[in-house]
């Protein structure tokens, strides 16, 4: 087994960006994906690179997928700003709970991009008897870090909007009242 308490902090930080970055983009893996990180990097190039350009220069920003180059679009890069975006902020949320409960910010850190990256190592905080608030936190960011964000709340969304549909066309909530 690997002890992580005798790692410096360096390496727990690097193993902590491992973990949030995670997987290749078809993989089972958790994590923002190798893609979206990558994508993001880029952005950030692209846009030095447009601000030192002429105003006129015309510029494609593509990536390559595959064998193929792919032209970015913004809507595309908004998505994925979104979703990463929402993943830092999840992060930073779960670790904030963690911390809550007296455990030191690097083994919160650690524990919480661990669960939501569904990546499975501890440092001893994810345990049987860890508070009931601990252990739900972790299980909503493995829930959330495994399905993706996206999906979850559009899902959860359809079916509130699905439930209110069929809650107002019941007769009981009607404003007709229909007698025997």
């Amino acid at each position: 087994t690997v002890g992580y308490s005798q790692w410096n902090a360096m390496g727990i930080l690097l193993l902590i960006l491992a973990m949030i970055v995670g997987g290749g983009t078809c993989s089972t893996a958790g994590g923002m994906k190798q893609y979206r990180f990558h994508l993001m990097c880029k952005a950030i190039w692209w846009d030095f690179r447009k601000m030192l350009l002429p105003r006129a220069a015309v510029t494609e920003d593509r990536i390559w997928r595959g064998d193929a180059p792919a032209y970015i679009g913004d809507s595309h890069l908004r998505r994925v700003g979104a979703f990463c975006f929402l993943y830092l902020l999840c992060f930073a949320a779960g670790s904030l709970v963690l911390t809550a409960y007296g455990y030191s910010l690097q083994n919160s850190m650690f524990e919480f991009a661990s669960s939501l990256g569904t990546v499975g190592i501890s440092v001893g905080v994810t345990a049987a008897d860890a508070p009931t608030l601990v252990l739900w936190t972790e299980t909503l960011g493995m829930f959330l870090g495994r399905l993706e964000f996206f999906v979850v709340f559009a899902g959860a969304a359809k079916l509130l909007r699905d439930l209110w549909m069929l809650i107002r066309s019941h007769s009981f909530f009607s404003r007709e009242k229909i007698y025997p």
